[in-house]
């Protein structure tokens, strides 16, 4: 199985036709161009082992990896996008991101992945009872987030992630999300440019409230019973940590948010809450059977 590149015959300038993926005889052909998109390249290894494993229908498509989700639907070539920022309302059929096998898309080294985290999972029953996050507020350098309407729908990310490190100090017992930065440092709570705009949006956390904590590595994710994901981003859209977390045996907790994913029809979800300002369903694939789950 081999990819082939389709060379533009509009010349060097930015194709109309760069985002589409044709599948032919269970090869993946693409247009030169398409491997310039961050998330492009991805998503062609993950159908190309998709073919590889099941075999793939002849089709041809228009690929969509924006966090805002797919646009331009009135065309006649079928659209595809990992993610509808406002619902499913919006067009385009879901498919899953790309951020397996390494983030290269390469689900069959995603299952030896799998099958390797199994032997070191931990018995459900001895793991520790806190709901866990760690995750790092994500700045503002171009000062996007500057007015009312900025805030309010785009600051989203954010917005989540401070309510967590709040909701950790609110219940101890109960919570445990800490604010680490990309490199594995503990961080504080910057002043977000939305404090002030958007009534709470700082969750009444007080300017040196300490928010930090330890970085975790995957032990410590497998010890624990419950897993919060929280929208990605500043703005808040899908998260390929849901990639990370699905591979723990542990609970996940997903904030619940407008955006919808790939596999949002088939989870079991109810509600619980840590204050007003919580508000989660758990993540799990349905299978058919009625989940049961264990007290904390």
């Amino acid at each position: 199985m081999f990819f082939f590149s389709i060379l533009s015959r509009f010349g060097p300038s930015r194709d109309p036709h760069r985002n589409i993926l044709l599948v032919l005889n269970n090869r993946v052909y693409v247009h030169r161009e398409f491997y310039e998109r961050s998330k492009h390249p991805g998503h062609a290894v993950m159908v190309r082992e998709a073919c590889q494993l099941l075999g793939c229908p002849n089709v041809i498509y228009d690929f969509a990896s924006e966090t805002t989700g797919g646009s331009g639907c009135d065309q006649r070539t079928l659209k595809l996008a990992i993610n509808k920022e406002v619902g499913y309302e919006q067009c385009g059929v879901l498919v899953p991101n790309s951020y397996f096998g390494g983030g290269h898309g390469n689900i069959t080294m995603w299952a030896s992945e799998v099958t390797g985290q199994d032997s070191k999972l931990e018995p459900f029953s001895s793991r520790k009872g806190k709901a866990m996050y760690r995750g790092s507020l994500h700045p503002d350098p171009d000062n996007v987030f500057s007015n009312e309407r900025f805030c309010s729908e785009v600051a989203y990310g954010n917005y989540a992630r401070i309510s967590a490190f709040a909701s950790s100090l609110d219940h101890p017992d109960e919570v445990d999300a800490k604010c680490v930065d990309g490199k594995r440092h503990a961080c504080k709570l910057p002043p977000p440019s939305c404090v002030g705009i958007v009534n709470d949006f700082n969750s009444g956390l007080k300017p040196k409230a300490r928010i930090d904590g330890k970085f975790l590595d995957d032990k410590d994710y497998r010890n624990h019973k419950y897993l919060l994901n929280l929208p990605g981003a500043a703005s808040g859209s899908y998260s390929k940590n849901l990639n990370h977390l699905w591979r723990t045996g542990s609970v996940v907790m997903q904030w619940v948010h407008p955006f919808v994913e790939w596999y949002r029809l088939g989870v079991f979800t109810f509600n619980m809450t840590w204050s007003r300002r919580w508000r989660f369903v758990t993540v799990s694939i349905n299978t058919g059977t009625t989940p049961r789950w264990s007290t904390a």
